[in-house]
């Protein structure tokens, strides 16, 4: 044997046999006790069931039996048939009546036995069982305070004694009444089962009546849950979207600058400049065209194909004006190209305008407490690129439309966001959240993993929103980092931990176990659990005091109700040197963009400008300058050090 093979065999055998003579020790001694306590009861009992008047004749002719082999006698007073007789010892021991009676006892004696053995075998299962209990206890760790780990049926009955189970419940498990306006959190992985999740509440909330806003991305909640006779769809592309007002939506210019700010994000490390010079021109043209007859052509041909020294009269008197101004074409430009790349989504609205088609405004549908259809905000994957600006300002609008509601404690009106960081930034969306409970909002937000919304809403921003949400869903996470951060938010325990060691020596007497207790804290759930979770399963996180529960979800496959796309045919672009070209002739202006945005662009002037002549309420309008990329270093030399480069 090597030296580790026979520290193994040493540690094993002396740890054996020590507690090979520890057991029999404890037997020995738990033996004693027992046949003392059989001795004693066997006593006590016979005492009790044999008649005083068998006890003294047992007595009396035990002692003259012993007397009488020394021939010593004596006087004796005995009861016969209730009577005293008074008699010589050695008349005791010759009549066979006393004897007789004198052996009687043994009768009881074997009586007592089978009571006194059957009492100290009881005794004995019991102290077998306190010993086992008690060391049982002590290699048990004792919970202090923090968090809580228990099974379904465990918290379902706390709810449900405590009164506060809602006519929400997911697989049995009921979420806390009121909790909907505390807003939730859907956080895991693809494929795990957070869209089951979204649908078993949907199917619950389409039966209590409430209002649901949803994204829908990928459209696999309106192929389920779409009412053509009572629910709005908005999605360009979709035969049966509406059609959507943007002058309505917007009544005050204050809606028109947050609706800039969501639909021209500010992405990563970009020049703000840019961006918000972009959403300033954005802004002001449309709030100048809401006193004329506005249109999504109108504004688009202004802001995409108006030439620079008509577009400066039209925007003067507002923050826009020198913006666009002719002395700074080239800034002008940059300005423009920024605007370009996100108003192509808004090409996408053309043709909606009709008479069959009436206008329809998400403000107007959610100040309407009369409305009971659903809004489904959709679009299919190759599409969402080009959806994502106009998806995202609906949305915003959505949920900053939330607050100008009447306080109602009693409405419901759901902002259901699943894949929330697959769109641009919603400006003021932790605000909202924060202050939408009184008017009925209830926000569930699903999310692949928090670095994702730290991505779009920067760390801190992410960070506010989490917090926000309180009933959370945690589904698998197989990221370490990710995984940690779920086990962090389902909390810690404090508790007092057991702990037993091993001594021993060459002599049985060095041989001993210590066992002790200290307090130590740690994670309820390892993020090796969360990190192994399966499909449908996951941790809930309820408000306030209630445990953790995991939770096993059951797979329901819905029937489709509605078809999930009807493809829309589109008008033929008007604006096809703005946007067909759009690769050919703009660069995007974003030094850290994602998505459909590039990393770096340099915008070159062509000096050859074709021009043709177009009218729009009262003043000319000409084409958008020739723009295309120089490929020749030579030419981009020559280009003037005052012109923006990403």
């Amino acid at each position: 044997m090597n030296d580790t093979t026979s520290k193994l065999f040493t540690r094993g055998g002396q740890i054996s046999f020590h507690n090979i003579r520890m057991f029999f020790q404890i037997n020995k001694a738990i033996w004693n006790v027992v046949i003392l306590a059989v001795i004693g009861c066997i006593i006590v009992l016979t005492y009790w069931f044999t008649p005083k008047e068998i006890l003294l004749t047992y007595y009396e002719y035990n002692r003259a039996s012993i007397l009488g082999w020394f021939d010593t006698y004596y006087e004796v007073s005995l009861p016969i048939n209730g009577k005293q007789v008074l008699l010589n010892s050695k008349a005791l021991l010759k009549y066979p009546y006393f004897s007789q009676k004198a052996d009687l006892i043994w009768v009881n004696v074997f009586k007592a036995s089978v009571w006194s053995l059957a009492i100290t075998g009881c005794g004995f299962i019991g102290l077998v069982g306190y010993f086992i209990v008690k060391g049982k206890k002590q290699g048990e760790s004792t919970f202090l305070r923090g968090s809580v780990l228990a099974p379904v049926h465990a918290v379902t009955r706390q709810i449900n004694k405590e009164h506060m189970a809602s006519d929400l419940v997911i697989d049995g498990m009921p979420i806390i009444k009121h909790s909907e306006v505390q807003h939730f959190l859907i956080h895991g992985t693809i494929g795990t089962g957070k869209s089951q999740l979204m649908m078993k509440f949907l199917e619950q909330i389409r039966r209590r009546g409430d209002r649901v806003i949803i994204y829908d991305k990928g459209c696999s909640f309106t192929s389920h849950f779409f009412d053509e006779h009572r629910d709005v769809i908005l999605n360009p592309f979709d035969g049966r979207c509406a059609n959507w007002d943007m002058w309505g939506e917007a009544p005050r210019d204050s809606d028109f600058e947050n609706m800039a700010e969501s639909l021209i994000p500010l992405h990563g490390n970009t020049d703000p400049f840019w961006v918000d010079a972009a959403r300033t021109v954005f802004s002001s043209v449309a709030m100048k065209l809401r006193d004329k007859e506005p249109s999504i052509d109108a504004l688009l041909d202004i802001l995409l194909t108006s030439d620079f020294e008509h577009l400066e009269p039209f925007l003067k008197g507002t923050a826009a004006a020198t913006l666009v101004s002719g002395k700074i074409e080239k800034t002008a430009i940059s300005i423009r190209s920024v605007i370009t790349t996100y108003l192509k989504s808004l090409q996408s609205l053309k043709g909606l305008d009709t008479e069959l088609n009436p206008k329809f405004t998400i403000r107007d549908y959610i100040l309407d407490d009369q409305q009971k259809g659903w809004l489904f905000i959709s679009s299919k994957g190759e599409q969402h690129a080009t959806l994502k600006p106009l998806i995202s300002m609906w949305l915003a609008m959505a949920s900053l439309t939330l607050l100008s509601l009447e306080e109602d404690r009693q409405r419901r009106i759901w902002f259901i966001c699943d894949e929330l960081p697959s769109l641009h930034k919603l400006p003021l969306l932790a605000e909202t959240i924060a202050e939408v409970r009184k008017f009925g909002g209830c926000f569930m937000l699903g999310m692949q993993s928090q670095a994702q919304l730290g991505k779009v809403y920067g760390r801190d921003g992410a960070c506010e929103i989490f917090d926000l949400l309180n009933t959370r869903f945690f589904f698998r996470s197989p990221s370490h980092d990710m995984a940690k951060l779920v086990a962090n938010e389902l909390g810690e325990e404090e508790i007092e931990e057991s702990t037993e060691s091993y001594s021993y020596g060459a002599n049985s007497i060095r041989d001993g176990i210590s066992v002790g207790k200290h307090k130590t804290k740690r994670q309820l759930v390892t993020y090796p659990e969360i990190m192994q979770l399966k499909d449908m399963q996951c941790y809930l996180r309820l408000p306030a005091h209630y445990p953790v529960v995991k939770l096993h979800l059951s797979f329901k496959e819905r029937k489709k109700t509605a078809l999930d796309f009807i493809e829309r045919p589109l008008p033929k672009k008007d604006h096809g040197s703005a946007q067909d070209d759009d690769n050919d002739s703009v660069s995007n202006v974003h030094g850290a963009g994602s998505g459909d945005e590039r990393t770096h662009c340099v915008v070159y002037l062509d000096n050859d400008q074709n021009k043709k002549p177009m009218k729009y309420e009262g003043f000319q309008e000409q084409s958008v300058q020739s723009m295309r990329i120089k490929k020749s270093v030579n030419q981009e030399q020559e280009i003037s050090a005052d012109e923006p480069v990403f």
